[in-house]
């Protein structure tokens, strides 16, 4: 499972990677009416991530450009992942 779920108070996101689809659900509040639930699957481009990848990398090499993601990007998600985990390793800890 590619799959991943984000809740908030009044939202709800799910990411499904692997069958490139995406859902938004949201909490509407009115004028003193009760509450409804807004929301639905999301349009998207579906394409293969990994083909986009190599497709980038390719023309930024043709065309003597940086790729639409640099190096420098790609270490900034790993050091923001490794400080998630360690958040979530001194909260289990607690």
């Amino acid at each position: 499972m590619r799959k991943i779920r984000i809740f908030q108070r009044d939202a709800y996101l799910s990411v499904d990677y692997a069958a490139q689809d995406v859902e938004r659900w949201r909490l509407v509040k009115g004028n003193g009416a009760m509450p409804a639930i807004d929301g639905g699957k999301l349009e998207i481009t579906q394409e293969e991530p990994l083909k986009r990848e190599l497709s980038d990398f390719i023309a930024a090499v043709r065309e003597k450009r940086a790729p639409e993601v640099t190096g420098a990007d790609g270490l900034r998600a790993i050091k923001l992942a490794e400080r998630v985990a360690e958040e979530i390793r001194r909260s289990l800890a607690q």
